[in-house]
């Protein structure tokens, strides 16, 4: 019996330090918006810099080819102000559900978090990140 039990606490063990772990956060210069990544889900070691929204404006909608281009250049221009290296494309506790919209990037596709308002309008929401360790 004793056995099992610390079989059991070994995996649970291995299992708990396996998810993504969020460090304290230090200050960074500002990057380069081009060298900002776009995640989907967490690192394995990250900085939480700030969450990102961006209000979808019609200049800021789809194209023909379901591509976003210019309102994701907008949210890595936000984060490198920040001094982030990625955007995560996931909400926070605290910050209200969200949908889910697809959404191309230069030709690769992401889930991005989109709330809708009361008044129809849609706001996507990224979080700037410093990635430690992918």
């Amino acid at each position: 019996m004793r056995v099992r039990i610390s079989a059991v606490c070994v995996l649970m063990a291995l299992i708990a330090g396996c998810g993504p772990e969020v460090v304290p956060t230090t200050a960074h210069p500002p990057t380069s918006p081009d060298s900002v990544r776009i995640l989907g889900a967490p690192p394995k070691k990250y900085e939480q810099m700030g969450t990102l929204m961006l209000e979808i404006t019609p200049d800021l909608k789809w194209d023909e080819r379901a591509q976003a281009n210019k309102a994701f250049d907008l949210l890595k221009a936000k984060a490198a102000r920040q001094g982030a290296n990625a955007i995560g494309l996931w909400t926070l506790p605290g910050v209200p559900d969200a949908n889910r919209a697809t959404a191309g990037y230069n030709g690769t596709f992401h889930q991005v978090p989109v709330i809708v308002g009361p008044d129809g309008r849609r706001t996507a929401v990224a979080q700037a990140l410093w990635v430690v360790e992918q």
